[in-house]
Formats: structure tokens, C-alpha cells, sequence
């Protein structure tokens, strides 16, 4: 007799046969087929990454064989100041001697004097204008448009023309320096002196100031105390870079001799040349 909590296929027939328990197969297994698309794109994907990589390869090689003519022209690229890099500053590469690196450190120390001067000043002339000193408007305008005009020129003006005759030992690059730094100097003096309206918060307004605002009256003197130090150290650096011109060997007469071939080279220069030229052969054919 079969149990009757048995499922219907389990239970054994009366005959005492046991009922099968195999499922029939409806047929073999077969792995289903990929989509032909998809075998297309991961070809595709990999056609288009293959291109991409020989794309940057190239501009990559491209961008190496510029640096490399560039630098064979004698150009480099900017690397100063470090947070935005606008021009190329490398004592310690550009300079060919030990002297040269020291007098160009000197250099460097003073003209970072220098900016920090005109800051000062224009702080304590904003000082000024905030006290309603007399003639303080003039001032703090002038201090404004020194230290926003005054910084670059310094550094390319003086600095650079130093640098550069450090570097290639041209008397021309010196003798720029010397007229610049000169007129640098002289304006350093005048601002420390601090005369109403003429741009500079030093000494007069500093004495001035002290009976009228105490604050005020300090970072004047602070300015003055900066053009004075900026004064001082300049007279000795001024001496230390002539000293280094005469041991050299540089002279006016080369400087001359120098500016000359550089007129020369140039295409304005060129261009007169050809229009003398013209002009001899025109008075030679009358």
C-alpha cells in the first residue's frame, strides 16, 4: 500500500514497482549566442582607446620636439614667480661664476627691499588719507600708482639689465643698470623724505603725524625706515656692481661698441642702412 503523504510520482504502484522519478529531457544544452553587436563595440572601444593613445603620443612628441628647438634657440620657459610664472630666473644656472651668483643674490635681496618699500609706503600713505593729513589725497594716489608702476619697471629696468649683463658679460646691459638704478635711487630718496603730495609717506609725515595720529605717525616711520635701509644697502650693492664691472673688464667704450651692433641687428637698423645705401646709389648715378 503507497503512503499517501507522498507526492503522486513517488508513490510506489501496486505492482511494487517504483515510480520514476526522472524528468524527461527535452533536449541538449546549447549556450545561448552573443549578440554579434556586442562583440562589434568591444572592437570598436578598442579601435577608438588604440587611436586615442597614438593621438597623445603625438602631441606628446610634438610638444618634446618644440621644448627641444626652443631651447636650442636659446629660449626657456617662464618659471618665476613660482605662482605664475611670467619670465625665466635661474641665478644658479645662468650665472657663470661664483662672484657673479653672489652680486646677483645682492641683487635679487634688493630688489625684493625695493617692492617692499613701495608697499610700505603706499600703506602708510593710505594711513594718511585715512587721517585727512594734509596733502594726503596727492599722496596716496602718487603711492598707489608707484608701487603699481614702480615694481615691474624696477625689475625690468635695473634688475633684468643686470642679470642679463651678468649672464653674457655685455657692457651695454651694465651701463642700462647704471642709469636706471641711478634714477632708482634718487626716487627711493625723495619718497623717504616724505613731501606732501609728492607721493611719499616718510620723515616729514612722519614727524607731522605724530601729533595728530599715532598710528599713522608709526607706519610712516616704518616706511622711512625701509627707504633708508633700501638707500643704504643700494649705495653699497652700487659699489660691489662696479667693482665687478671694472674686474671684467667692461668699459663705456664697449658699451658704445656693443649698442652699435645691436642697432645693427636689429631690423629698424637694417632698414636705415638699406634706406643710406639707396640713397648713396641715387646720388652716385647724377
Amino acid at each position: 500500500m503507497s503512503n499517501p503523504f507522498l507526492a503522486p510520482e513517488e508513490r510506489t504502484n501496486v505492482w511494487g514497482h517504483a515510480a520514476s522519478t526522472e524528468r524527461p529531457v527535452s533536449g541538449a544544452f546549447v549556450q545561448p549566442e552573443r549578440p554579434t553587436n556586442a562583440y562589434n563595440n568591444a572592437g570598436s572601444n578598442e579601435r577608438e582607446l588604440q587611436e586615442r593613445e597614438r593621438i597623445l603620443a603625438a602631441r606628446e612628441k610634438a610638444v618634446t620636439e618644440r621644448e627641444r628647438k626652443a631651447e636650442e634657440a636659446g629660449f626657456k620657459p617662464p618659471n618665476w614667480p613660482k605662482f605664475r610664472p611670467i619670465v625665466y630666473h635661474d641665478i644658479e644656472k645662468d650665472m657663470p661664476t661664483p662672484a657673479a651668483k653672489a652680486l646677483m643674490k645682492q641683487a635679487f635681496s634688493l630688489w625684493h627691499i625695493g617692492a617692499a618699500s613701495y608697499v610700505m609706503n603706499f600703506i602708510a600713505a593710505f594711513s594718511l588719507l585715512v587721517t585727512k593729513a594734509d596733502g594726503a589725497s596727492q599722496t596716496f594716489g602718487l603711492s598707489l600708482m608707484i608701487m603699481l608702476i614702480g615694481i615691474p619697471v624696477s625689475f625690468n629696468f635695473w634688475y633684468m639689465a643686470l642679470y642679463n649683463g651678468v649672464k653674457r658679460d655685455r657692457s651695454i646691459n651694465f651701463f642700462l643698470f647704471f642709469v636706471n638704478f641711478g634714477f632708482h635711487l634718487a626716487a627711493a630718496i625723495l619718497l623717504s623724505i616724505g613731501i606732501s603730495g609728492w607721493g611719499g609717506a616718510g620723515l616729514i609725515y612722519a614727524l607731522a603725524q605724530f601729533s595728530n595720529n599715532i598710528g599713522s605717525a608709526v607706519l610712516c616711520v616704518i616706511a622711512f625706515v625701509v627707504f633708508a635701509v633700501e638707500i643704504l644697502y643700494g649705495l653699497w650693492f652700487l659699489k660691489n656692481a662696479s667693482f665687478y664691472y671694472r674686474n671684467q673688464g667692461m668699459t663705456l667704450a664697449k658699451a658704445q661698441e656693443e649698442g652699435i651692433q645691436a642697432a645693427a641687428r636689429s631690423k629698424v637698423g637694417q632698414d636705415f642702412a638699406m634706406a643710406g645705401v639707396k640713397a648713396a646709389a641715387t646720388n652716385s648715378t647724377r
